[in-house]
């Protein structure tokens, strides 16, 4: 057993920069949003750096989750609606055009089998009714069945051979990544170091410690510890469905392989999950234990740590920096980066090259929204 996640195998080196350049988009963060805002920029003929400070794409957080692909943001739609109105909706569906878009990129790699969420108390039970109308109401599809609520239109995948197959594919268009570690983010600028990196549009795409690189941000995203662990493989392997238990808090996905891999359990200490320090705890490795017995069972093989950013109010940052021209900056995904993220990348690029992008408008209707019911 190692504290190593169970995801990473064969990553691909980041070579380190090699001195000043000056490219049209510079990217910080190798993440899935990162990954997806140098395509993006790729997309859009634009010459891009990506830089990060480990030594392969997604060492972080994006190659250390959970594997889900699930639509919508962290909070479950009933609460959605209510704090958004009707942008809940709006950023529903851009969720469902994400997956979509995902699996189209990489095939073999995104399973599009659903997810499920289980409540075994009589008020998580009347929770999945509420949940169900909820999405219907809206016209998503939702199932009602005896373990659960089952969401066809959700997924699961390898995040870290995803983000592998993502670097790779980037490099061969043209893009240049690089290891680095940041100094300072200014407009027009990343200072590393290994050099300097001038560009048009500077993007920080770093959900995990985005105020250490971006300090104006600090009190809009903070640092969260998840933790996970998996088993070995054999078995006779489940349907590689996506499982949420306990109102969200606990999740599990066993593979083609039959490994499992369990996470959740930040309430068990929800005060020393607030950190930014990724190492696993008794308390909460604990916890993940016994829903392993109860999910499967098996033999734990790897146990580890990541650390991810949360927003007050449960909306992502994916807009400009406050007093920082030409900087933009995603992150606060809420424990569910692997299709926000996504969005939030690709997102940042449209605001840097056109000024305006549709799920920066979606966002921002919401915060009016939650703005407007508080007062």
């Amino acid at each position: 057993m190692t504290t190593r996640s169970g995801w990473h195998r064969r990553p691909l080196p980041l070579p380190p920069l090699q001195g000043d350049r000056r490219v049209d988009l510079v990217v910080v963060g190798l993440g899935g949003s990162g990954l997806a805002a140098v395509h993006a920029a790729l997309d859009a003929e634009r010459s891009v750096v990506g830089i990060d400070a480990g030594p392969h794409p997604a060492v972080g957080a994006a190659g250390r989750n959970g594997g889900f692909l699930l639509a919508g943001l962290a909070a479950f739609h009933p609460e959605a609606r209510a704090r958004w109105g009707e942008a809940a909706a709006a950023l529903y569906a851009h969720t469902l055009t994400a997956m979509a878009a995902m699996a189209e990129e990489t095939p073999d790699l995104v399973v599009r089998a659903g997810s499920l969420r289980v409540e075994t108390t009589a008020a998580g039970q009347a929770a999945l009714d509420v949940h169900h109308e909820a999405l219907r109401a809206d016209g998503f599809r939702a199932v009602r069945v005896p373990a659960g609520l089952f969401l066809p239109d959700d997924g699961v995948f390898d995040p870290f051979a995803r983000s592998q197959a993502r670097a790779a594919l980037a490099v061969r268009r043209g893009a240049d990544l690089v290891q680095a570690t940041v100094r300072g983010v200014e407009p027009g600028a990343v200072r590393t170091d290994r050099g300097v990196v001038q560009a048009e549009a500077v993007l920080v795409c770093v959900d995990g410690g985005l105020a250490r690189i971006v300090p104006n941000l600090a009190g809009h995203v903070v640092d969260v510890r998840l933790q996970m662990l998996c088993t070995g493989s054999g078995g006779d392997p489940s349907p590689a469905v996506a499982t949420y238990l306990r109102d969200g808090l606990d999740y599990a996905q066993r593979r083609p392989d039959g490994t499992w891999f369990v996470g959740g359990g930040r309430d068990v200490s929800a005060v020393a999950e607030r950190t930014s320090e990724d190492r696993v705890t008794q308390p909460v490795q604990g916890h993940l234990d016994a829903l392993l017995a109860q999910v499967g069972g098996g033999t734990v093989r790897h146990r580890w740590a990541g650390i991810v950013g949360y927003s007050p109010d449960g909306l992502p940052w994916c807009r400009p920096v406050p007093e920082q021209p030409g900087v933009w900056a995603a992150g606060g995904y809420c424990g569910t980066g692997n299709v926000v993220g996504w969005m939030a990348g690709r997102s940042l690029v449209a605001q840097a090259l056109d000024g305006v992008d549709a799920l920066a408008a979606c966002l921002d209707q919401a915060r009016t929204h939650a703005s407007a019911r508080v007062g």
